[in-house]
């Protein structure tokens, strides 16, 4: 939050992960330094609005005074479980659905064999 070039930078970044990492990339923007008061050359709600503009999550944070810091983490660590079980769910289904597959050739199969003509 005390270098205003570090932020415009954020949107370069943004813009590589979404070339690179596709659009489902779990993004989010931290104005470090907060506890730098009387530096800051970034707002809060600069940090806001870019922060949606890349449909990212922001925290305000400090690393020298460790806060919000946790709740960073935190968060990530949240969404990408929410991630995982996600994936997780579709790749039940998935085996499932190929079981059932599997399953329902295999009852065609004996009736073409028990099927005759003649």
């Amino acid at each position: 939050m005390t270098q205003h070039q570090s932020f415009d930078n954020i949107k370069f970044w943004a813009k590589q992960l979404r070339n690179h990492g596709g659009d489902d990339v779990i993004k989010v923007v931290l104005g470090n330094k907060c506890d730098l008061t009387e530096k800051l050359n970034v707002t809060e709600e600069e940090i806001k609005e870019l922060a949606e503009s890349i449909n990212a999550t922001y925290f305000i944070v400090s690393a020298y005074n460790n806060q919000n810091i946790i709740e960073c983490f935190d968060f990530m660590a949240n969404q990408l479980m929410k991630r995982q079980n996600a994936s997780d769910d579709v790749m039940k289904n998935n085996k499932n659905s190929k079981q059932l597959s599997t399953n329902t050739e295999s009852v065609l199969d004996q009736k073409k064999q028990n099927s005759g003509c003649c």
